[in-house]
């Protein structure tokens, strides 16, 4: 762990957001980071980058869901989930909902089951699979994206696995790109964009919620 008090740091740039995290979960975050940061040097999940920076754009971006979206029982799909993002921080802050993490590439899936096993995780599922051959047994509430794909290839792809009343949500960095009303595929629109404000994050950052 660095000699910085991130742990501090973290606690209070959550507060900014609207989140007040437990010790724990200060902890569990953190220990998140450092296992990214370990298994990245070896195996390549995501862009080298310095700590302050992967907090933010990690663990802090992901937060920002949380702050802006009611997660509490919900039963999330994080598509494309890579080494986590947004799924597992969710799982930590909001212990009541649970996540399946989806992504097609075995190293990152395995890293996550890493994570799951060290912090004790029992609100997350990961699974190996791309998301054309994915069959879960039951739809979800929510289905989210981080960075997968175009707007258009998320909703054509993941729109079977939402629930008639869900939504799919995906994290974008311009807002200006998208209306509200505007269809997406089949009989899918945007009905809202929520505009963030990130600790750390100096450009623009925003939910397309689609339903």
């Amino acid at each position: 762990m660095p000699k910085k008090n991130y742990s501090a740091l973290l606690k209070s740039d959550a507060n900014s957001l609207g989140l007040n995290l437990t010790d724990v979960q200060i902890k569990q975050l953190l220990q998140y980071l450092d296992l990214l940061r370990q298994w990245n040097t070896v195996h390549n999940l995501c862009a080298a980058a310095s700590y302050e920076h992967m907090l933010a754009y990690h663990i802090l971006d992901s937060l920002s869901v949380a702050a802006n979206l009611d997660l509490a029982n919900q039963q999330i799909l994080d598509v494309g989930t890579g080494a986590g993002l947004p799924g597992v921080p969710l799982a930590i802050v909001i212990p009541s909902c649970q996540i399946t993490l989806l992504d097609a590439k075995e190293k990152k899936i395995s890293f996550i089951q890493h994570a799951i096993n060290t912090l004790q995780l029992t609100n997350i599922t990961a699974i190996n699979s791309r998301i054309e051959n994915y069959q879960p047994q039951n739809k979800f509430n929510l289905v989210i994206s981080r960075a997968f794909a175009s707007l258009d290839d998320f909703v054509k792809l993941a729109a079977r696995l939402c629930s008639e009343e869900g939504k799919l949500i995906t994290m974008k960095s311009n807002s200006k790109e998208f209306s509200v009303n505007t269809v997406i595929a089949d009989n899918y629109q945007i009905v809202e964009i929520k505009k963030l404000v990130v600790p750390g994050i100096a450009s623009e950052r925003c939910l397309v919620i689609v339903r």
